[in-house]
């Protein structure tokens, strides 16, 4: 499978849809890293890839499907993993909690969230996750930029 080209984003690279009772979330693991990216990896970015990676559940409810990742993707030009992760739509809170305390908002990346609960949850990223929303109506997406 391959993207074609275009401008690379800063990972991580996220994307999720919130619905009424499941939130899905797709990260692409990068795995053609050199050792020059490695060393300018910063700690919250590494933190996030290995508790990614290397947990099949999260906490009591979350789960990665194992059984849906897509190995050997090039997406942007580069090569990497796609991994599926679930969780119900009621612990949200506490996965944006989680990504305050790993400092997710210090990687100044953008995460896109679909389905009406990218628009419930809106302000508690804004508040706490310190990421500043940004309403897409195209297709009916909210990016969340994180600055």
């Amino acid at each position: 499978m391959k993207i074609k080209d275009a401008k690379k984003p800063s990972f991580p690279w996220f994307g999720m849809d919130i619905g009424g009772t499941l939130v899905k979330l797709a990260y692409f693991e990068p795995i053609d890293i050199i050792a020059e990216e490695e060393q300018e990896e910063v700690e919250s970015l590494k933190s996030i890839r290995k508790y990614l990676t290397s947990n099949v559940a999260y906490g009591s409810t979350g789960i990665r499907d194992v059984h849906l990742e897509l190995k050997d993707l090039i997406l942007f030009g580069r090569k990497g993993n796609l991994h599926f992760i679930r969780f119900p739509t009621h612990d949200l809170p506490t996965f944006i909690q989680m990504g305050r305390n790993k400092n997710f908002s210090t990687l100044h990346t953008v995460l896109c969230a679909t389905g009406g609960g990218a628009y419930k949850f809106e302000e508690d990223f804004r508040t706490v996750g310190s990421l500043v929303a940004s309403s897409l109506t195209l297709i009916d997406r909210v990016c969340i930029l994180i600055v």
